[in-house]
């Protein structure tokens, strides 16, 4: 097996497997500590999980909204992970010359790497690369070295011929709409009997899509999970959402008869949900992209994450693919307060890095599809500095 992924460590690039990516805070340990705070939960409960999901290219491969195609989303999503010299899109990190198209048949490919630190010297060709062509083709162009990597998940995608087609889990009839990775989120989290609530967020129009699938899902018929009943998770549209800013700066949510809710407290409670509920429970968001846009894509135009220091009974974690290791260019806008009495702040740039690896988990896609369990590891990483942050 050709060592397709590394994964650093402060900063490092040593090999690892796929899954074996550890959430990294970036040495923002006193941010953390500032953004989380210490508090009391109850001993003998664990917290509840509200765990945020983004879409595209987090859980969905493929957005026909967006204009890309199933294929070439897998592209972009390896594209992500090859590095180059900073600046230099000809030369991978490794010192190799990129070699374009046929010429590069049979060459070994550079290891993609996943971590959350970039190797010294060196950033994403995606990010180096300027035309959209570029990055949806990247295996039949710079990228060819790795169409074999992208064949393998393409193949991991694809929807068994054996399996009778669900088109709300299989809209193509070929590949998943969803990654398995996510339902085995939910199965394994039901299974251990904790206490979690999904929260799905995204800037497109694919949310009652998502709801089709989860509410299958939550009937028992994913082929992976046959038989298994959780209809808690099934999600309505009652539970939908959509998220926006007003020119002031204040988010809102309304709810799908038109009710709208603008004081913080509201919305975090609407987010948190029942917190003494057992059985999971799921709603939606549709967040604000024009927003985020207008505002150059900075954090602090992002989809809102509600932080309370105080409070150990609830811990949030948001995955999404495009929270990124630079300050002035990720798509979570983490809000905190120290007690719930406290209104809300935005945190800067700075300090949301500090929560990489206990609230935020940036996605490499491709991880989450080699490895089912990706997202339930991460979310028991998260919860180990959770606790150590909180004392408990």
């Amino acid at each position: 097996m050709m060592p397709w992924l590394r994964s650093g460590r402060d900063g490092g690039f040593g090999r690892a497997r796929p899954g074996q990516t550890a959430p990294e805070d970036r040495g923002g340990s006193k941010l953390l500590a500032a953004a989380v705070g210490t508090g009391s939960a109850n001993c003998n409960t664990q917290p509840l999980i509200v765990i945020h999901f983004d879409v595209n290219e987090t859980i969905m491969v493929g957005d026909p909204a967006g204009g890309d195609t199933f294929e070439e989303s897998l592209n972009k999503v390896v594209c992500k992970s090859a590095f180059c010299k900073k600046g230099d899109p000809d030369t991978w990190h490794t010192g190799d010359p990129v070699i374009a198209g046929d010429a590069a048949e049979g060459l070994a490919a550079p290891p993609l790497h996943t971590g959350w630190e970039w190797p010294p010297g060196c950033a994403p060709i995606y990010r180096t690369l300027k035309e959209r062509d570029d990055k949806v083709c990247f295996t039949e162009r710079r990228g060819f070295v790795y169409r074999p990597f992208l064949n393998r998940l393409v193949n991991e995608l694809k929807w068994p011929d054996s399996e009778l087609v669900v088109p709300e889990l299989c809209h193509d009839g070929t590949h998943h709409f969803l990654i398995p990775a996510f339902f085995q989120t939910i199965a394994t989290l039901t299974a251990q009997k904790r206490r979690f609530r999904i929260v799905i967020r995204t800037f497109g129009t694919d949310t009652s899509q998502v709801a089709r699938a989860m509410t299958a899902f939550a009937q028992g018929k994913h082929y992976l999970h046959a038989g298994l009943n959780v209809p808690s998770v099934a999600l309505s549209d009652e539970a939908c959402y959509q998220g926006r800013y007003a020119e002031d700066g204040t988010f809102t949510l309304t709810d799908s008869a038109g009710t709208v809710i603008s004081d913080e407290n509201q919305v975090i409670r609407l987010v948190n949900g029942d917190v003494d509920a057992t059985d999971p429970t799921v709603i939606a968001i549709q967040d604000d992209y024009k927003w985020w846009k207008k505002g150059s894509y900075h954090p602090s135009g992002g989809k809102p994450l509600w932080v309370t220091g105080s409070d150990a009974n609830v811990h949030h974690i948001f995955f999404d693919d495009n929270i990124h290791n630079d300050p002035e260019d990720s798509i979570v806008a983490a809000r905190h307060r120290k007690l719930e009495s406290d209104p809300f702040r935005p945190l800067s740039g700075a300090e949301t890095l500090g929560l990489q690896g206990t609230h935020l988990v940036r996605v490499p896609t491709l991880e989450p599809i080699l490895d089912h369990d990706w997202f339930v590891k991460q979310i028991e990483m998260c919860e180990d500095k959770f606790r150590k942050a909180h004392k408990l």
